[in-house]
């Protein structure tokens, strides 16, 4: 449905189980990767496209002015946005990995990941199905839980910009940091 979106209890769910992943105490009995984790964690922080995620190449990860872009979008105009706290130590966390792409394939780091069966896997484990658009969704939700407007919502998710007044408007760093702050915020 194109109306899904994760929920206050749901987002919870699955923050604790994101939280669990990697940790010894909890291996075998969670299917979850780290790559799934760090997927799941950077769609539902930015509300970035699944393809846009798995495209995301080390070279347009910017850590000294602590933002990233993203190339290819679906409007075709590049996505640049800042890093928060969580997305930073995310990246942080992937940088030891190598390749040529931040969610690089098991099978190769000259290609990226495919997440075929991630949203499958992890909805399985959380008791509840949800897909990478729902993630994006629910960035939208919460931001407008928060009080933000369409076009500060549509700058977030790299909207189109749909009237002339718009356009005059620049989307700058700074906004859509405290934008993505606040949706972090209200997450959980």
């Amino acid at each position: 449905p194109r109306d899904r979106y994760l929920d206050l209890q749901q987002r919870d769910i699955l923050h604790d189980h994101l939280q669990l992943v990697g940790l010894e105490e909890t291996e075998g009995s969670i299917r979850t990767t780290c790559d799934d984790r760090d997927l799941i964690w950077l769609l539902l922080h930015t509300g970035l496209r699944l393809e846009e995620a798995l495209h995301l190449k080390w070279n347009s990860v910017d850590f000294s002015n602590e933002r990233f872009t993203v190339f290819d979008t679906k409007n075709n105009r590049d996505h640049t946005l800042p890093m928060t706290e969580n997305t930073k130590l995310m990246f942080e966390r992937r940088v030891s990995e190598g390749g040529q792409y931040v969610f690089a394939s098991p099978l190769g780091k000259l290609k990226p990941m495919t997440a075929s069966k991630t949203f499958t896997r992890v909805s399985e484990e959380v008791g509840f199905v949800f897909t990478a658009h729902d993630l994006r969704r629910t960035v939208a939700t919460v931001a407008a839980d928060r009080g933000y407007d369409i076009n500060s919502i549509g700058a977030v998710l790299n909207h189109s910009r749909q009237g002339v007044t718009e356009g005059y408007i620049q989307r700058t760093q700074p906004r859509l940091k405290q934008i993505l702050q606040d949706i972090e915020a209200g997450l959980f």
